[in-house]
């Protein structure tokens, strides 16, 4: 048997005796040398893992099995990168969110002289769609409590649905 592992971007290209399959970087957890010349590379459940022995390896032309994780880790180095960069967006996204909605309410809906809903989202939100973050804010006599529908700040209630949210 004889096998190739090629980088292809977004993949590793695994031929095996002329079969060719295709793994996702973002899919693989870690490549390691369970025994002297056998390499594993771990897809995050056992009955997917893939496991070949250093010798049958033909390219990468490798010396031994753990000169074959290095190479194949460095293959995942830019899959890796490129998640970290994706990552780092979207906590950037979150925070800028996070720091603009909740300046001020999109809706203010007073019940009464003791209680009031405050609604968070992004404008144009419609008040049917589950892209709200309710906010209930009470007082009883001297103390003013501030409660989170289903006890979170998430953008997914329904503003028409905010007298039946439970808050914490």
């Amino acid at each position: 048997m004889t096998i190739e592992i090629k980088d292809t971007e977004a993949s590793l290209k695994i031929v095996t005796d002329g079969n060719a399959r295709l793994i996702l970087k973002r899919h693989i957890r870690e490549i390691s040398v369970i025994k002297p010349s056998l390499v594993k590379l771990d897809l995050g459940a056992p009955l997917r893992n893939i496991y070949f022995e250093h010798s049958e390896v033909i390219n990468p032309q490798t010396q031994n099995a753990e000169e074959l994780r290095d190479v194949l880790n460095e293959m995942l180095k830019d899959c890796l990168t490129e998640i970290h960069n994706e990552l780092n967006q979207i906590a950037i996204s979150v925070e800028a969110i996070d720091s603009i909605v909740f300046i001020e309410a999109s809706i203010v809906h007073e019940i009464n002289s003791n209680t009031t809903y405050k609604g968070y989202a992004l404008p144009g939100s419609k008040t049917s769609d589950p892209v709200w973050a309710i906010q209930m804010v009470t007082t009883d006599k001297d103390t003013t409590s501030s409660l989170w529908a289903d006890g979170n700040r998430n953008f997914d209630k329904v503003w028409d649905k905010r007298t039946e949210l439970n808050y914490a």
